[in-house]
């Protein structure tokens, strides 16, 4: 049996129970594509390829082949009833298309499946036969399936029963029969031969007639994943001429003899839509008595009449919308307000329209009373503006509401339905930062429900333009919202001018829609944080002549963090209700970053990225006068150099350069601050105070995004925001890093923190004298050595037992990631690993043709590509290691099992990045050893996922952890130095850390397929880390900016909500603090004699920072 496995048996290709039928799904089958794996709908993927329409293409092909040897009728006339018989017949091979063409036909229960089928059965008979007739290059005839030709009409309609006399004559068949066969030729068959589809643009059809969720018998969540399906597909289809023949196809269906299997089809109503009609309907007429007006009606008004007989309407436009939707009725006071005033300036926008069609005159604007507004110069006359002054200003708006607005809305010429259509769509906008998050779920179901409505009633028409105008209708809702913008900036010119205007009508269209209002705090209550440093302070300009050093540094940080915190308290009510305790927690955890991210806008502000600049705008001494001047600190200045010199210049090149490029203004800095301060990803944070976080981020978020839209933002400009939090992590890691150092020189003697030698200096973290460095060196680097405690027997030993020297030296700050592999290791892995196939010596940008800078692109390629050769890589796993065989596994163990799965996953960069593999060797290795971690970290969560055991730890390869005290107590070299109890107390933080901090959130976030692995590629190419080159972070730079694109693409076509993309990034963040923990657990393990593989230690121990 492991033998089948191994060889590649898969126990999914064994057939089932035999039927009828079997053989056809086995061939339907073999045309499947080994590259797609897993209904798209569930897991979220949509596909940007042309993957779904050629899987169908060959299925169809194969389809095809089965019915030459089902069918030998080929080329032969038959009857209506042979006709029929032949349709029946070939619907089982068609619904078993259906099944081995799409997963997620499959994957429905029975009935629904029916439904699907039924309601498409006779729409693709009526496709096929124009796919036969052009096939056999005759419009004029009528083929079934097989390839046969119906009979002419008077014999195609002939009785099957020969004892029983024909009711109909020749004459009779021919009179009721031939307008539909001539229908069919002349409006069908015609028309699709003439457009010469080909296969892929036919099973395209084939694929949008099956997922239509335009009928009534179809359940509210078969018409959701229908309206998905179809979305790939049209995604899919791409700008194909194909669509169009979709309502076409539907044309014949009352004038075709029916085939359908399921007769009571029936589309869906139009309640929402014919309600509001005929309550529109009523509103004209109480106009007519509230106006007195009628169509020949020659008073001209002026902005202030014409703005007063507005606000008269919009009274009864409220009623209209009570009227109409209970949902609407139903709302709060304060609801209703929002909604209705974020809605009638584009109705009323649009109802100019109506009312130029209504009366045949594009040029001029009217009133709800039928009067005409006043030309130009006379209707904002207010005896203060002449003419040429008034058209100068206002000219150019009055220009841009007919030519852009008035005149295409009128030309799009929509009907009763579709301006009612509109007016829901437009009332129940969510796209607005002032509804509340339920009245915005309010807006999506009542929106749905109007598009659906819309829907139908274009599919029921037989207009053959009314696919056009559907999104035609999608088309004036950009359009009548520019308009909107326009608008205000002219009500904001009529108070400049005091021309007079309505001011309750002022007050509406100038109400705050898409506000900031967060942001707009923050960034206001900065300024006047600004303007406290400079009094504080006493900045000036010649204070940036002046240097400071740590001390003087550290005692303006202090005195500034005070003004931080209130700071927080004015911008943020939220921040300023909390308990004492948690406004500690919260600013705590914040103002480190704090401090970090202001230092790039002192830098941006002051045009240096040379220099620290204090709050009160002096900068830093020079690293050895920094830290020199201060008399505790004994080091000499090339000490000084040698240890604070790299924290330096990483602050410089990795965070306060890259930060300063980006020229973030004052709106982009508060937002980002925002996300500092309401970080939910702390341990230290209790459950009710992280869900606060992640409403506050996402608030903050979506005004962000807002921004973003109003300035016509480039998108990738979001996620590169977003993505300067992680460099501002990482520098938070080096600061805490820094005043460590300061900590332990605050207290330093010239002699050794481990054995209290003199002559001591730094070595791999700490100050040691040279023998305990030489010590800790050959410990990291020695591979099985035997460290037991030997105290007792040593007692007289200058130096404590090994045992107890290495717990000193580790306590005094020795890491052994600072410890560098001996130089003649050469072990089998990684030579395999370092093995350069192209015997390149360096790796340059200029080689990766794939990156195109500034090119966003629509497609996810490189995502999908990492999903198939990993979805190949399962199954590689599987064929090699049984996962049926739950085989419990030790640390180390398990340490083998992932040095196992590191040749795959290098296979896999290789194969997925030409890029990866076109590197040197060496950059290969930094490339790869910096990542593996981090991935393993995530995959570990995917497999709880997958083995839905989120309690315990599994390997690649499907095995799962021991419990805590066999998963270490096993794996002792040679003295036990803990028992079970110390082992929990131990290790135990450690794996509750795992669980509470990073698999429980991880599986809370439910990431689909594609989420995962953009998480591998975004973490593969990290460009912050010390131990990469200048070029090789431009290509990391350059490929993660791909992946996130990419990401980006995926998110907006599946429209996810902003703050999902936010949370996929935040995930780095988290992987990142349990990849220090997962180092913490390796020294342990070797101070504690549990053996773990030499090669995967230093993997996880790889100096990277």
């Amino acid at each position: 049996m492991e033998k089948c496995v191994a060889a590649g048996m898969q126990e999914s290709l064994i057939r089932g129970s035999r039927d009828v039928n079997n053989q056809v799904n086995e061939d339907m089958k073999e045309g499947k594509s080994t590259e797609f794996v897993g209904p798209r709908v569930q897991c979220g993927i949509k596909l940007r390829s042309v993957e779904l329409i050629t899987q169908t293409t060959r299925n169809y092909s194969n389809l095809e082949t089965i019915r030459s040897i089902i069918f030998s009728n080929a080329k032969q006339n038959v009857t209506l009833h042979e006709f029929s018989l032949e349709i029946k017949t070939e619907s089982k091979l068609v619904w078993k298309l259906c099944e081995a063409s799409f997963l997620e036909f499959d994957n429905l229960n029975k009935q629904d499946k029916k439904t699907l089928f039924s309601n498409f059965h006779t729409k693709w008979n009526v496709l096929e036969m124009g796919m036969k007739s052009a096939k056999n290059k005759d419009p004029y005839n009528n083929y079934s399936p097989s390839g046969a030709r119906a009979k002419p009409i008077k014999d195609f309609y002939t009785s099957t029963k020969t004892n029983e006399k024909e009711r109909l004559s020749d004459d009779d068949k021919k009179r009721l029969f031939e307008p539909i066969w001539r229908f069919r030729t002349q409006n069908v068959l015609s028309p699709l031969a003439a457009l010469k589809f080909e296969p892929m643009e036919n099973m395209a059809l084939f694929g949008i007639l099956l997922w239509d969720p335009g009928y009534t018998n179809v359940s509210d969540d078969l018409a959701e994943k229908c309206y998905a399906m179809r979305k790939i597909i049209l995604n899919e289809l791409m700008s194909l001429p194909a669509l169009s023949v979709t309502l076409l196809v539907r044309i014949p269906k009352n004038n075709f003899p029916s085939f359908m299997i399921q007769p009571e089809i029936r589309y869906r109503h139009l309640d929402r839509i014919h309600c509001t009609t005929e309550n529109y309907r009523n509103l004209e007429n109480t106009r007519l008595s509230v106006f007195n007006k009628h169509p020949n009606a020659s008073k001209e008004l002026d902005v202030h009449e014409f703005s007063i007989e507005i606000m008269t309407d919009i009274k009864l436009i409220w009623r209209i919308c009570e009227t109409t939707f209970p949902e609407f009725n139903a709302l709060c006071q304060q609801d209703k307000k929002t909604l209705f005033y974020n809605f009638i300036i584009k109705w009323n926008i649009l109802e100019l329209s109506i009312y130029s069609r209504k009366y045949n005159d594009p040029t001029k604007f009217y009133s709800p009373s039928g009067a005409v507004a006043k030309p130009a110069d006379r209707f904002y006359e207010n005896g203060k503006l002449s003419k040429n002054e008034i058209n100068q200003i206002f000219g150019p708006y009055w220009a841009y509401r007919y030519e852009n607005v008035n005149n295409p809305l009128v030309a799009m010429g929509f009907d009763e339905t579709e301006n009612m259509a509109l007016l829901g769509i437009l009332l129940w906008d969510p796209g607005y930062t002032n509804i509340s998050e339920s009245l915005a779920e309010t807006c999506h179901a009542m929106r749905k429900i109007i598009f659906r409505e819309l829907n139908s009633c274009y599919e029921s028409s037989e207009d053959e333009t009314t696919s056009r105008n559907f999104f035609t209708i999608l088309d004036s809702l950009s359009l009548i919202e520019r308009a909107e913008q326009k608008c205000r900036e002219e009500i904001h010119l009529c108070g400049v001018h005091k021309i007079e205007f309505d001011q309750e009508r002022k007050n509406m269209i100038l109400i705050k829609l898409k506000n900031l209002e967060l942001i707009s705090r923050a960034c206001n209550n900065y300024r006047n944080l600004e303007l406290s440093r400079n009094t504080i302070f006493n900045r000036s300009e010649n204070r940036i002549n002046v240097e400071l050093d740590l001390r003087d540094f550290a005692s303006e940080i202090m005195l500034d963090v005070k003004l931080q915190y209130k700071f927080c308290e004015l911008a943020f009510p939220e921040f300023h209700n909390l308990t004492p305790q948690d406004k500690k927690v919260i600013f705590y955890n914040c103002c480190i970053r704090w401090n970090i991210f202001e230092l790039s806008i002192y830098s941006t502000k002051y045009n240096n990225t040379t220099q620290f600049y204090s709050p009160s705008g002096a900068v830093t001494k020079p690293v050895r006068e920094f830290y020199k001047s201060d008399p505790r600190v004994k080091l000499s200045g090339e000490e000084i150099t040698e240890v604070f010199g790299p924290i330096w210049r990483f602050h410089f090149e990795k965070v306060i350069g890259p930060l300063v490029e980006l020229k973030l203004d004052e709106v982009e800095n508060m937002a980002l601050f925002g996300l500092l301060l309401w970080d939910p990803g702390y341990a230290n944070l209790s459950v009710e105070l992280a869900e606060r976080c992640h409403a506050l981020r996402k608030m903050i978020l979506r005004e962000l995004k807002v921004y973003y839209e109003e300035h016509d933002t480039n998108p990738g400009r979001y996620f590169e925001t977003l993505d300067s939090l992680n460099l501002i992590e990482k520098s938070e890691e080096k600061c805490r890093r820094e005043i460590e150092l300061c900590g332990i020189m605050s207290k330093l003697t010239v002699s050794c923190s481990v054995c209290y030698c003199p002559s001591a200096s730094f070595h791999f973290g700490a100050i040691v004298c040279r023998a305990c460095a030489a010590f800790f060196r050959r410990y990291v680097n020695r591979k099985k050595m035997m460290v037991v405690c030997s105290c007792d027997k040593e007692k007289d030993s200058r130096y404590p037992c090994r045992l107890c020297r290495l717990e000193k030296c580790i306590a005094a700050g020795m890491q052994k990631s600072k410890v560098q592999a001996p130089r003649d290791s050469n072990f089998q892995f990684n030579n395999r690993m370092i093995e350069d196939r192209q015997s390149t010596s360096s790796s340059s940008p200029e080689t990766f043709s794939r990156i195109e800078y500034g090119i966003r692109s629509r497609n996810m390629d490189v995502i999908n590509l990492i999903a198939r050769h990993y979805r190949n890589l399962e199954d590689t796993r599987a064929s090699i290691f049984s996962r049926d065989v739950k085989r419990e596994v030790n640390v180390y163990e398990f340490s083998l099992e992932l040095k196992t799965d590191t040749k795959f996953i290098w296979k896999l960069c290789e194969t997925t990045f030409p890029e990866f593999d076109r590197l040197c060797p060496q950059d290969r290795k930094i490339i790869f050893y910096n990542f593996y971690t981090k991935w393993s970290v995530l995959e570990i969560a995917m497999l709880a996922v997958k083995f839905n055991d989120p309690y315990n730890f599994y390997t690649p390869l499907g095995s799962p952890a021991k419990p805590i005290t066999d998963f270490y107590g096993t794996t002792v070299k040679e003295k036990e130095v803990l028992d079970g109890n110390g082992i929990k107390q131990i290790f135990g933080p450690i794996w509750s850390y795992y669980i509470q901090n990073v698999t429980n959130p991880l599986l809370a976030l439910k990431f689909g397929e594609m989420e995962n692995m953009a998480l591998f590629g975004i973490m593969l190419w990290d460009p912050a880390y010390t131990n990469i080159n200048e070029e090789l972070s431009e290509v990391c730079q350059a490929m993660r900016k791909i992946i996130l694109r990419e990401l980006t693409v995926y998110f907006e076509d599946n429209q996810a909500d902003a703050f999902r993309f936010f949370e996929t990034l935040d995930v780095l963040r988290l992987i990142e603090r349990a990849e220090h923990k997962c180092q913490e657990e390796i020294e342990l393990c070797g101070v504690y004699n549990f053996e773990v593989d030499e090669d995967m230690r230093n993997i996880v121990m790889w100096d990277k920072y």
